[in-house]
């Protein structure tokens, strides 16, 4: 009877092994499934880490390149600001020689260098005909070319209108050091 205990003993573990494993096959089969699942998201985890290091090594790369960027405009608008009043000091250098006349009236075949010699003169100043460079009289203004032009005038004010004459504008030749002050009257010699 031994023989046939140690049998069935054996026969009977064969069967609970064999009836467990029917019953855990599922089981196996999920964890298998879910084996494969935690390793697909991992794989996809693993590679969106890497895209979020390159992305933020782009980042920082963009954010130095745009200190340079702005460093870079910060210097370029001071070069232009400086060149911006170089070319001004030039220009009103340039106009320096040049003088402004308003007042006398146009009149036809007019010459603007005899002009601006009456002018002088009645200043107390000397001016010769080879003083004078060039002079001209300056085109006219329409009034929709001038903003304040458009603004209602207040009391007292003179309009500037067409009806004006235009100034003369006046470049004399440039001299030495010779314009001289004397008694408050200049010599333009």
């Amino acid at each position: 009877m031994s023989q046939t205990t140690a049998l069935t003993t054996e026969a009977l573990t064969m069967i609970l092994d064999k009836k467990i494993e029917e019953n855990l096959r599922p089981f196996h089969q999920a964890m298998d499934d879910l084996k494969q699942s935690v390793n697909f998201v991992s794989k996809k985890f693993d590679s969106l880490t890497m895209r979020v290091s390159e992305m933020e090594g782009k980042c920082e790369e963009a954010l130095t390149e745009n200190k340079f960027l702005k460093a870079e405009i910060l210097r370029l608008s001071n070069v232009v600001k400086q060149q911006s009043e170089d070319i001004s000091n030039i220009e009103q250098y340039s106009r320096r020689d040049c003088v402004e006349i308003s007042g006398p009236l146009e009149e036809s075949d007019e010459d603007t260098n005899a002009l601006t010699i009456k002018v002088g003169s009645l200043m107390g100043l000397k001016i010769n005909e080879s003083d004078i460079s060039v002079s001209h009289r300056l085109p006219l203004k329409r009034q929709s070319q001038s903003y304040s032009s458009r603004l209602r005038p207040r009391a007292g004010a003179v309009l500037n209108t067409v009806d004006q004459h235009p100034k003369i504008i006046v470049k004399f030749v440039r001299r030495d050091t010779k314009d001289l002050f004397y008694g408050g009257r200049r010599h333009l010699n």
